[in-house]
């Protein structure tokens, strides 16, 4: 069901939950999930009490950067943080492999010996995201595992629409979202300090903050940075 209130279209999901829930998409798009035998009423008044922060965060979306992952020549793409321009050459030069990336100044330039369509671009350069970012997580866990006391059982990295990092606390393993590439190192630092806390701490509580000032004390800074933009405009 869908409603318009101060003409935000809000879209209403009874669900099988004990409380209500708020959620805005990377898109602006506002979802209220609530319980079942919740009233109209009700929700209405919920509705009501949050519209400050819905519009709040409207705003902060539609004045957010959006980030083209088409990979044509002249879109701006994030590395680390920064903005660089993608440019695609047709080679001939043997000496440069077929399929090579490569950083020059302001440019990410992707050097291939024929046309490449929307998905074998897309599969080069997330490649080569998941390669960088998996030789920097590989530096970094390592100095956090030793820093913490805690350590992970196994990690991987996979595209995620909604996270930027998880943990399975019973198998210790540890999934890393492919998009941290596009973000500030210490944003990296961050989820990883962040994600090996749940090895032993469940949910974000005052145990858990008390752990996160501990041992990455600029943690909150850092977590506004990361959530800036995002992750569906990167």
């Amino acid at each position: 069901m869908i409603i318009e209130v101060d003409k935000i279209k809000i879209n209403i999901q009874y669900k099988k939950i004990k409380n209500i829930n708020l959620k805005i998409t990377g898109k602006g798009e506002v979802f209220v999930s609530s319980p079942e035998n919740l009233s109209i009423k009700k929700i209405l008044e919920f509705i009501e009490e949050k519209k400050k922060w819905i519009l709040k965060h409207l705003i902060k979306i539609k004045n957010q950067p959006i980030y083209s992952q088409n990979y044509n020549d002249g879109d701006k793409i994030l590395l680390w943080g920064k903005e660089y321009i993608f440019k695609k050459l047709l080679i001939t030069n043997r000496k440069i492999k077929n399929k090579t990336i490569f950083i020059k100044d302001n440019f990410i330039i992707l050097y291939c010996n024929k046309e490449l369509d929307l998905e074998s671009r897309k599969k080069l350069i997330e490649n080569w995201y998941k390669k960088l970012l998996k030789e920097e997580i590989e530096k970094k866990l390592k100095f956090w595992q030793e820093k913490t006391g805690l350590y992970c059982s196994s990690w991987h990295i996979k595209k995620m629409k909604t996270r930027w990092g998880t943990c399975n606390t019973k198998d210790k393993r540890i999934w890393f979202n492919l998009y941290l590439v596009k973000k500030d190192k210490d944003c990296l630092n961050y989820i990883i300090v962040h994600e090996l806390g749940h090895i032993l701490i469940k949910g974000h509580g005052i145990k858990f903050k008390s752990y996160m000032n501990k041992n990455f004390p600029d943690w909150k800074r850092v977590k506004n940075k990361l959530n800036l933009i995002n992750i569906e405009n990167l």
